[in-house]
C-alpha cells in the first residue's frame, strides 16, 4: 500500500508539471505522512492484539453453516461448517486492528488533498487497471504450466458460483477524489476477508490525523 500510494503521489506531480521545489515539498509531506501512519498502526496492532476474521469465523462459527468463498476456483458456495471458511487473501500473521493499508492510503490521500486542496481532483493518478487472470489466488494458468486444470484455470469465471480464473476480464478502478482512493483501498481489505469494518474505519482516521500533523509541521516555517 505504501509503494502504491506513493507512486500515485509521483504520478500526480508529473501530471501537473510541478516545479522542483513544490515536488520536493509534496514528496516530503507524503512520505512522512505514510511513514508515520505505518508506525502508528504497528503500535496500535501491538497494543490491542485484535483477532482477524479467520479466527472469528473458524472459532466463533465452527458449528454453523454459512455461504462464502469455497477456495481457489471454487466460487461462492454453502459451507457446512465455519471451520471451512477461508479469506480470499491470505491472513497476515499479526493483529488486524487497525488496518495498515487503510491508514497508509488515507495518509497519502490526505497529504495530496492538503497540498493541492480538497476540491482539486486527481489529474494523473485517478485510475488503475487490474488485468484479467492476475488474481494471486485464482490466476490464469495455461496448458503446460504448473497448476493447470483444463476448463478451470484456463477459462474466466462466469460469476460468484462458477469456476475459472479471476478477474474474468480487465477491471478498471477509478476514483474521483483522493479520499475515494483511500476508501477503495480500505474496502479491498474487507472484501479480501482479512479485516472487519472497524479496522478500516479507525485506520482511515489514523492516516488522516498523521497527514494533518505532518503537513502542519512541514509547512510551519514556510513563507
Amino acid at each position: 500500500a505504501a509503494l502504491r500510494t506513493f507512486s500515485l503521489v509521483v504520478a500526480e506531480a508529473v501530471a501537473r508539471g510541478l516545479p522542483l521545489a513544490d515536488a520536493v515539498t509534496l514528496f516530503a509531506v507524503s512520505a512522512a505522512s505514510i511513514a508515520d501512519a505505518f508506525i502508528a498502526t504497528q503500535y496500535v496492532k501491538a497494543r490491542y492484539a485484535s483477532v482477524r476474521p479467520l479466527t472469528v469465523l473458524q472459532c466463533g462459527r465452527h458449528d454453523a453453516p454459512l455461504v462464502a468463498w469455497a477456495g481457489p476456483y471454487a466460487g461462492v458456495r454453502p459451507l457446512t461448517d465455519g471451520e471451512l471458511w477461508a479469506p480470499y487473501r491470505a491472513t497476515p500473521g499479526f493483529p488486524g486492528y487497525t488496518s495498515g493499508h487503510a491508514a497508509v492510503a488515507a495518509a497519502g490521500s490526505r497529504a495530496l488533498a492538503r497540498f493541492f486542496g480538497p476540491a482539486d481532483p486527481p489529474r494523473g493518478a485517478n485510475c488503475g487497471v487490474v488485468p484479467a487472470g492476475t488474481s494471486a489466488r485464482e490466476p490464469r494458468v495455461e496448458k503446460g504450466s504448473l497448476g493447470y486444470v483444463a476448463g478451470v484455470t484456463d477459462v474466466p469465471n462466469g460469476g460468484p458460483r462458477t469456476a475459472g480464473y479471476s478477474p474474468a476480464a480487465d477491471v478498471t478502478l477509478c476514483w474521483a477524489s483522493w479520499w475515494g482512493y483511500a476508501r477503495a483501498v480500505a474496502a479491498s481489505r474487507l472484501a479480501g476477508g482479512i479485516h472487519i469494518p472497524i479496522d478500516n474505519a479507525r485506520g482511515l482516521a489514523l492516516g488522516v490525523r498523521a497527514a494533518d500533523e505532518v503537513y502542519a509541521w512541514v509547512t510551519a516555517g514556510m513563507p
